[in-house]
C-alpha cells in the first residue's frame, strides 16, 4: 500500500516535499515555543525570588501586622513591577494573615505553600491549575513562598503568586509571526527543491519514458551529463542499451515473421495442391461411372431422334419423344454439373445446408458408379433437425470420400449404411460398412495425411485427411470406430443451424444393386 498514492511523479515529489518541510518547520516551531516557554517561566521564577527578597526587607520587624497605607501601596507597586498579581503574609499557622491582590481559587494553594516554607525554612515554589498554553496544556499560576524575619520565636512567611497567561499570550503572538515566516520559507524551499528534483530526477525519467514509448529516437537521444557520477545517468545509459537491443530483436523478429508468413503461404499452397490432387483422384475414380451415366442417356436420345427422323410418328408421339429427350438431356446436364462442381477448385460459401438433401443428392450422383454395382446403400435419416451452416460442395466431398473408402474396404459384396440422429444441438452422421474393419491400432492414424492401408498405387492416403480438415474447419468433429458387429464406422458431428420442418426423418430407403 502506498503512503502517498499520487499518479504523477512530479505531483508525488511536490506533495512529499511539502509534507516533509512543513512537518520539519512545525517541529522546529514546537521546540522553539517550548524552549521559550521554559525560559520565560524561569525568568518569572527569578523575578519572584527577587520580589520575595525585596518584600522581605519591606515588611521586616512585623510591619505587616499593622500595615500603613504607604506600605500597602509599596507592596502593590512591587508586585506590579515584578509581574505578580497577589501577596499573602502570615505570622503563624493560626495567626493573622495579610492578603493583597487577586488570588481567586488559588488562595488555599498559597496557604499550603506558606505552610511548606514555614516547615522547611526554605523558599518553595509550585504551579497551580491547568489550562491551554501555546501548543499544549500548561499550568495557570506560579506560587512562591519564603520565610521572613519576625519577632519572637514565630516565623512569618511571605507568599506571592502570578498568572502565567501573560507568558502564553506573548508566545502566541510570536508564534503567529513565526508561522507566517515558516510558510514563506517552506514555499521557498519547496520551489527550490522542486526545481532541483525536476532537473535531476523528473526530466531524466520523462526522457526514459519517451524512449521506452518510442516517442524519442533511441539513436538521437543524448546521455545525461556525467553519467558515471550520477545514478540517473547510468540508468539512462542502461535503458538506452536495453532499448537498442530491443530494436535489434524487433528487426530480427520482423524478418522471422516475414519468413514465417512466406513459409505459411507456401504450406498453404502445398496443402491446396494436395487437396486438389485428392479431388482429382476422386474424380478419376468416378469418371467411369460418369461415362456410363452420360452414355446411357445419349444412346436413348439417339434412338428417339432416329424414330423422329422416320416421319411416321404422329404429333402426339413426336411431342412425347421430345419431352423424353429433354428429360434425358437434363439428366446428362446434372451429371456433368455435379462432376464439374466436384472437380473445380472450391471457394467455400457458407450457407444453411440440409444434410439429408445432400446425402440423397450424393447417393443419386453415385448411383451409376460400377464399383458400387454389388454394394447395397441404406439410409436411416432420423435426425429431426438437419440444417447446418456449411458449404454444400464440401459436405458432398466428405460424403463421397467416406463412401469411396467404405467401398474399397468391402471390395466385393456388402452394405454401406448412412444414418443420422440428433443429440442436443448436434446432428450426428454415421456411415458404416460391412468390410473387414480398420485395425484398432490404426484408428487414431486414419486421419493423418498420406496414411493408407491400401496397396501402393491404389490410394493417396489423403481422403480421410481432407474430410478431417473440412469437418474441423466447420467446428465439427469426426472419428473412426470399429463396432463390435464388425466393419468400420465413421462418425461426423456438426452443430445444427436451427429447426427445419418437412424433411425430418426423410425415411428409410434401401438402394439395392446400384
Amino acid at each position: 500500500m502506498h503512503l502517498f498514492p499520487f499518479r504523477r511523479l512530479r505531483t508525488g515529489i511536490l506533495s512529499t516535499l511539502i509534507i516533509l518541510i512543513v512537518s520539519a518547520m512545525l517541529l522546529v516551531n514546537a521546540i522553539l515555543i517550548k524552549a521559550a516557554e521554559t525560559d520565560l517561566t524561569s525568568g518569572r521564577i527569578l523575578a519572584g525570588r527577587l520580589l520575595l527578597h525585596v518584600l522581605s526587607q519591606t515588611v521586616q520587624n512585623d510591619k505587616y501586622l499593622s500595615p500603613s497605607r504607604d506600605l500597602l501601596k509599596n507592596i502593590e507597586h512591587s508586585l506590579h513591577l515584578a509581574g505578580f498579581t497577589g501577596a499573602l503574609l502570615s505570622s503563624s499557622e493560626t495567626g493573622p494573615q495579610l492578603e493583597i491582590g487577586e488570588w481567586g481559587n488559588a488562595l488555599e494553594e498559597a496557604r499550603a505553600s506558606a505552610l511548606e516554607a514555614r516547615a522547611t525554612g526554605n523558599q518553595t515554589q509550585r504551579f497551580f491549575g491547568t489550562g491551554w498554553g501555546v501548543i499544549w496544556f500548561a499550568p495557570e499560576r506560579l506560587i512562591m513562598s519564603s520565610p521572613i524575619a519576625s519577632s519572637g520565636d514565630k516565623t512569618a512567611v511571605l507568599t506571592v503568586g502570578t498568572k502565567l497567561e501573560s507568558i502564553y499570550l506573548s508566545l502566541r503572538h510570536t508564534q503567529k509571526s513565526f508561522l507566517i515566516y515558516l510558510a514563506l520559507y517552506a514555499s521557498f524551499l519547496v520551489l527550490i527543491g522542486m526545481y532541483l528534483f525536476s532537473r535531476v530526477v523528473v526530466a531524466p525519467v520523462r526522457r526514459l519514458l519517451s524512449m521506452a514509448a518510442g516517442i524519442e529516437d533511441i539513436k538521437s537521444a543524448a546521455p545525461l551529463p556525467d553519467p558515471a557520477n550520477n545514478e540517473i545517468g547510468q540508468l539512462f545509459l542502461a535503458v538506452r542499451e536495453i532499448l537498442a537491443h530491443l530494436e535489434e530483436n524487433k528487426a530480427r523478429l520482423k524478418d522471422h515473421i516475414t519468413s514465417l508468413e512466406r513459409a505459411n503461404q507456401e504450406l498453404k499452397k502445398a496443402r491446396d495442391e494436395m487437396l486438389r490432387s485428392e479431388k482429382l483422384a476422386s474424380v478419376g475414380r468416378l469418371a467411369a461411372g460418369v461415362a456410363h451415366e452420360i452414355g446411357n442417356p445419349l444412346g436413348i436420345v439417339t434412338g428417339y431422334l432416329d424414330l423422329i427422323k422416320t416421319g411416321v410418328l404422329k404429333d402426339e408421339e413426336r411431342t412425347d419423344l421430345l419431352c423424353r429427350i429433354e428429360d434425358e438431356m437434363g439428366r446428362i446436364s446434372r451429371t456433368i454439373r455435379q462432376m464439374l462442381d466436384l472437380a473445380r477448385p472450391s471457394h467455400p460459401r457458407i450457407e444453411k445446408v440440409s444434410i439429408h438433401e445432400v446425402i440423397l443428392d450424393t447417393l443419386e450422383f453415385l448411383s451409376g458408379q460400377p464399383w458400387l454395382a454389388r454394394i447395397e446403400l441404406r439410409t436411416h435419416l432420423k435426425a429431426e433437425t438437419d440444417l447446418v451452416f456449411a458449404d454444400i460442395e464440401e459436405i458432398r466431398e466428405v460424403l463421397i470420400n467416406i463412401i469411396l473408402n467404405a467401398a474399397d474396404a468391402i471390395k466385393t459384396e456388402g452394405v454401406i449404411t448412412i444414418e443420422t440422429s440428433g443429440e442436443k444441438d448436434l446432428i450426428i452422421i454415421k456411415i458404416c460398412d460391412s468390410g473387414p474393419g480398420i485395425p484398432r491400432e490404426h484408428l487414431l492414424k486414419v486421419f493423418d495425411p498420406f496414411f493408407t492401408t491400401k496397396e501402393p498405387g491404389e490410394g493417396t492416403g489423403l481422403g480421410l485427411w481432407v474430410c478431417y480438415r473440412i469437418i474441423t474447419a466447420m467446428g465439427g468433429r469426426i472419428e473412426a470406430l470399429r463396432p463390435d458387429t464388425g466393419g468400420t464406422a465413421i462418425i461426423v458431428e456438426l452443430e445444427i443451424a436451427g429447426p427445419r420442418s418437412g424433411h425430418a426423418g426423410a425415411g428409410d430407403n434401401n438402394h439395392k444393386d446400384i
